[in-house]
């Protein structure tokens, strides 16, 4: 098993992704998913083994330097979920090629979400019964505000979030985030509350898993447990994985295979 370790632009944004061989032999295809004001580009990613094959996950990447095709880069890990035999679609979100647009610290990219599962449920050419997201780090913010705003997702599972903006520019050891990213980005307009996912908690009604490393000092471990904590307070479902000794996705193979069947077992059982 090869463990990836990639390392994006000033917020040190990293991944583990599973390089390993797989049994079931995947395909991806270049997918695109057509919104009001753009065009959302990335791949569908299936396999011979379709025992899930009407489960379909969107994967969403974390924070990258503008010239890095996300959707690219989370095809290892889509090919493990259409190996599983899920229908899986890793697209780039508003603000990386080939989507294009600009990054706003989740709000737009949360409704361009919102809007694309809307797309895939009523208007693909998909055999769906069930839909999810699965995203990383600001893709596991973005997946949470959209579970917030969307009511037709069946799970929504998330690696290493942020959750409360406000919070992370407190604790994070990025200085591009800090002290560039917040204020010229996530501060502006809506602002930082609005894009803050543990103030969407009472809108949630989709069961979450988070996944988080308790090593991880760009979003610190506690982004993950405020908010599980204020979904137990509000009745909400979550789970909570907590990798020890990892750090901001910089896992080891047996940690990111750990958090693969983590995820997968998650799934089933939110399909059920």
């Amino acid at each position: 098993m090869i463990c990836t370790l990639i390392i994006a632009g000033f917020s040190g944004m990293a991944f583990c992704a599973d390089n390993a061989p797989v049994q079931a032999r995947s395909l991806h295809v270049p997918y695109s998913i057509p919104l009001k004001d753009i065009t959302l580009e990335g791949y569908l990613v299936s396999s011979d083994n379709t025992s899930y094959a009407s489960t379909v996950i969107i994967i969403l990447h974390g924070w990258f330097s503008e010239d890095v095709n996300g959707a690219r880069a989370y095809l290892s890990y889509a090919n493990r979920l259409a190996s599983a035999g899920f229908t899986a679609i890793t697209v780039s979100m508003r603000g990386w090629p080939d989507t294009g647009g600009i990054d706003d610290c989740g709000h737009k990219q949360s409704l361009d979400l919102v809007e694309a599962v809307e797309w895939l449920k009523n208007r693909s050419a998909l055999q769906l019964s069930n839909i999810g997201i699965v995203g990383f780090s600001q893709g596991g913010q973005v997946s949470l505000l959209t579970t917030a705003k969307s009511d037709q997702l069946d799970f929504t599972v998330a690696y290493f979030p942020v959750t409360d903006i406000n919070a992370w520019q407190k604790s994070s050891n990025i200085k591009g985030i800090t002290h560039d990213y917040i204020p010229n980005t996530c501060a502006q307009a809506p602002g930082k509350e609005l894009k803050s996912p543990i103030n969407h908690v009472r809108s949630i009604s989709t069961p979450v898993l988070f996944i988080h490393g308790d090593e991880d000092l760009r979003v610190p471990t506690e982004q993950s447990i405020s908010m599980v904590d204020k979904m137990k307070q509000m009745n909400k479902y979550s789970e909570l994985l907590i990798i020890k000794a990892a750090g901001h996705g910089d896992f080891s193979a047996e940690q990111s295979q750990l958090a693969f069947d983590t995820a997968v077992d998650f799934i089933h059982r939110s399909i059920e």
